[in-house]
């Protein structure tokens, strides 16, 4: 069995080659967590860079600080960065949010796939005392000001673009999600895809709005069979469960979800055994 490191290592194909999928929608949220502090004056802007810009070695130490196992974020950010299939995308409009007064907790940036596509990534929790405050917040708050914030940044950056994929990992799935029901008409219409990576889900009456309607069968919702985090709350009925080498908690690490060729491995059902680690 193989892991993201592996996909982003053998599939070189461009994306003018072989359409945007669920892996390369894992690997976009994914790349949210990596900490640009010494990039943030030009990834912030509308220009942004293209991955095969970045000099990862002169921020080694900085770069992979938000990550979920650095180890294997490293692997993979060398990858991307010498991949056919990544090193030529532009990341663009880096917003990062820390609010403790409001306990809001937020960050986004958005790809450009080509001319008329683009990939908006929403970043799960980070380290912070407020990030982890907000999820806590999101079991009886509803919305969460970081939610405010993914709708706002998916109505700009939607307003240009012609056709749209969202996504993330863990929150930040709940946000693209959250985004893409209450976004205006004109933009839903736009989006070909929302990913949500073990996001927790919603209080049951936001997911019987029209807005949510509107999108349901664009949602892609990936959980790993042991999932705890993904199963929060209410969810949309059609989850895909994947094969995880993790055990429990664990297996909430993107590293630990099992592909082969070129899609996610899918189990047979969810288990709560902690036992099980889906080898």
């Amino acid at each position: 069995m193989e892991t993201l490191v592996d996909y982003t290592n053998n599939n070189l194909m461009t994306f003018s080659q072989k359409e945007l999928n669920e892996l390369d929608g894992l690997v976009f949220s994914y790349f949210s967590y990596f900490e640009f502090t010494p990039f943030f004056d030009k990834i912030k802007t509308a220009k942004g860079f293209k991955i095969k810009e970045l000099n990862y070695l002169e921020y080694y130490e900085t770069l992979f600080n938000g990550t979920f196992n650095p180890k294997q974020a490293r692997e993979l950010f060398r990858n991307l960065v010498a991949s056919p299939r990544f090193r030529d995308i532009r990341v663009r409009n880096k917003v990062q949010k820390l609010d403790e007064r409001s306990e809001k907790q937020f960050s986004a940036l958005t790809f450009d796939i080509d001319d008329d596509t683009v990939f908006i990534s929403f970043r799960g929790t980070d380290a912070s005392f407020t990030g982890w405050k907000e999820d806590f917040n999101m079991s009886f708050k509803y919305p969460i000001p970081s939610q405010i914030e993914a709708l706002k940044y998916l109505n700009k950056i939607g307003a240009k673009a012609k056709r749209i994929f969202i996504g993330g990992h863990s929150k930040g799935g709940n946000l693209a999600i959250y985004s893409a029901f209450n976004a205006r008409e004109d933009i839903q219409d736009k989006i070909v895809s929302v990913y949500s990576f073990d996001g927790p889900g919603f209080p049951l009456e936001a997911l019987e709005c029209d807005g949510y309607k509107r999108i349901e069968n664009k949602i892609i919702k990936v959980v790993p069979q042991s999932s705890i985090i993904g199963l929060l709350l209410k969810n949309p009925d059609n989850i895909k469960i994947i094969r995880s080498s993790g055990v429990s908690l664990l297996q909430h690490d993107p590293f630990t979800w099992l592909i082969s060729n070129c899609e996610f491995v899918e189990a047979r059902k969810y288990t709560k055994s902690i036992n099980q680690t889906g080898r």
